[in-house]
């Protein structure tokens, strides 16, 4: 295991991997990542298991596509007892987590994470009341049902302000093929998995996707 040579011993691209299977939260709101870990933990994280035969680290990544939030722990496993700690990433390291899990959800799932994280939610629902809202400086579309945020916006620099108080719903075409929000009032559609797909077809073919936070 190589050291890295900067005092805080930052992540790369290269320190970790996913091979589990990517799993939505409902009640959270995220999409969880058990991430293996090919650094050294004990260096990383100012701990001492990597001598123990009784003692081992699992890392996890939650993030929310919609909000762009992630935040990531880790679990300290021994026979005496387990502990969770919060990782703060820098800036540079949260877009490391979420290309690494952009990439996980490709392989596994055929379609980046927003469109999982809305696909996932929409098999999960048993009731769909979508409204659009305003919360605090983002403006969104939630299930009034329970709260779930399919879709979010800057009030600022985002449109959705205009479709505030207006009739919304989550619209299925071609057997589940395309799943689209869309606004009753204005006939205007404010999301469609055809775009995350279109993008997605440009991407593979040039190169990994690269997301920005």
């Amino acid at each position: 295991m190589i050291l890295k040579k900067d005092y805080f011993n930052t992540f790369e691209e290269s320190d970790f991997c996913i091979h589990e299977d990517l799993e939505l939260s409902v009640d959270n709101q995220h999409i969880t990542a058990l991430v293996e870990t090919l650094f050294d933990v004990d260096k990383k994280f100012g701990i001492n298991v990597s001598q123990s035969e009784d003692a081992w680290v699992n890392l996890y990544a939650c993030y929310n596509p919609v909000t762009e939030s992630l935040k990531a722990f880790y679990y300290i496993y021994t026979y005496n007892g387990n502990f969770e700690r919060k990782y703060i990433p820098t800036d540079d390291e949260k877009k490391i987590f979420v290309n690494v899990m952009e990439q996980a959800c490709i392989k596994q799932n055929k379609m980046n994470c927003r469109e999982f994280y809305i696909r996932e939610y929409a098999a999960y629902a048993d009731k769909m009341s979508l409204a659009c809202v305003q919360n605090g400086d983002s403006c969104q579309v939630i299930n009034t049902d329970d709260g779930f945020v399919l879709y979010c916006e800057d009030m600022t620099d985002g449109s959705l302000k205009n479709h505030l108080g207006h009739n919304i719903e989550l619209a299925n075409y071609g057997d589940g093929e395309c799943l689209s929000i869309e606004c009753v009032d204005c006939y205007e559609v404010l999301y469609s998995t055809d775009t995350d797909c279109a993008k997605l077809d440009i991407d593979d073919e040039n190169q990994e996707p690269q997301m920005e936070m």
